[in-house]
């Protein structure tokens, strides 16, 4: 990814918080209950799925978090993406950096429960979603990696080439 555009997101991003504070304080409290009133009504506690077997139910709330997060993969993903290598390799990065709240666990933890204050329900919700993702990213890293010239399964990767010069050091 481009450092320039991550620069920017990381400087933006605390303005836009501290704006968007900055307007719920000039609301007030009053306007502020109403509009917190309306927002739960109308997209908290509608159910857009309801509980299946190992899952939990998904508000439109929800729903638009992950379509929002799926959207954000999509365009960090393909911005800017000029030949068939840089996208196997985004997809990559992009696997692993998905990987690090994934592998924070599959139940709750500190940052989670104490910083975040996150149900456990919606905690494990992201963390599937989480995994979907890392799962389609990590897919189109290795077919993109395998379907170019010159490349093939028994020829890629670190490993594989330690291990053929341990073997010529073991002919030797």
């Amino acid at each position: 990814m481009d450092l320039v555009l991550v620069f920017a997101i990381c400087i933006a991003a605390p303005f836009a918080s501290l704006a968007i504070y900055q307007a719920g304080k000039i609301i007030g409290q009053q306007a502020l209950r109403i509009y917190v009133s309306i927002i739960r009504k109308r997209l908290c506690y509608p159910l857009l799925m309801t509980r299946l077997r190992g899952t939990t139910n998904i508000s439109i709330l929800d729903s638009m978090w992950i379509i929002f997060y799926c959207v954000v993969n999509a365009v960090c993903l393909a911005f800017n993406i000029t030949n068939i290598t840089q996208l196997g390799s985004r997809s990559g990065m992009l696997f692993g950096i998905n990987m690090i709240p994934l592998f924070l666990g599959g139940r709750t933890n500190l940052i989670a429960d104490k910083l975040l204050r996150m149900h456990r329900a919606r905690y494990e919700l992201a963390h599937r979603w989480i995994g979907r993702m890392c799962f389609v990213q990590g897919t189109l890293h290795a077919v993109v990696t395998f379907s170019l010239p010159g490349s093939s399964p028994s020829a890629t990767g670190p490993i594989v080439s330690a291990q053929r010069e341990a073997r010529s050091v073991i002919s030797r």
